[in-house]
């Protein structure tokens, strides 16, 4: 980390370091989920704070919920890289913990509709939420989501598309069944 830091300004390099300080262990769980490795997922770790640095600016309140997507975002998606390059194909991936939507429940009593829409959005395959969070939650940019996720600005959308058909299909489901 000491070498990403040479090229920052104080302040960003405050901002990093708080995140590392943070967010580190967060990280690793996500990673170790996917690689199963301590090593390899020391290896995520440090490549996510490498990705966070570069995109420091699109991390405006560290404590958020949607700072916290984000970084999670990054760090699954980095420690999937390392995955696929490695070729091991049995692990088994659960982000049930992950809290990639924030949880306002304490904030105040949630509104039906809204859990349904959460819940729609959890079951999601991870291809169309991320995207949708990134892009709902995190205010990104197609092409910002693009380079964040490696993939083409056409998939960020077609993704986009596609995972609202499926929230808006499952609550139309959902509103037959209660009914």
């Amino acid at each position: 980390m000491f070498i990403i830091t040479l090229t920052m300004n104080e302040q960003d390099k405050g901002k990093l370091l708080s995140i590392y300080e943070k967010y580190r262990n967060y990280i690793y769980v996500i990673a170790y989920e996917v690689l199963q490795n301590p090593a390899k997922t020391e290896d995520a770790v440090s490549e996510s704070i490498l990705k966070i640095a570069k995109s420091l600016d699109k991390i405006k309140d560290i404590g958020s919920s949607k700072s916290k997507a984000y970084i999670g975002i990054i760090a699954k998606n980095t420690a999937l890289d390392i995955y696929r390059k490695n070729k091991n194909r049995n692990i088994k991936f659960d982000e049930s913990y992950m809290g990639l939507l924030p949880d306002i429940s304490e904030e105040f009593e949630l509104k039906d509709d809204y859990r349904r829409a959460v819940e729609a959005i959890n079951k999601l395959p991870d291809k169309y939420r991320d995207v949708l969070i990134l892009r709902y939650v995190n205010e990104l940019s197609d092409e910002e989501i693009a380079k964040t996720l490696g993939i083409k600005k056409d998939n960020v959308r077609k993704r986009a598309e596609r995972g609202r058909k499926r929230i808006v299909f499952a609550l139309g489901e959902l509103s037959d069944i209660d009914e």
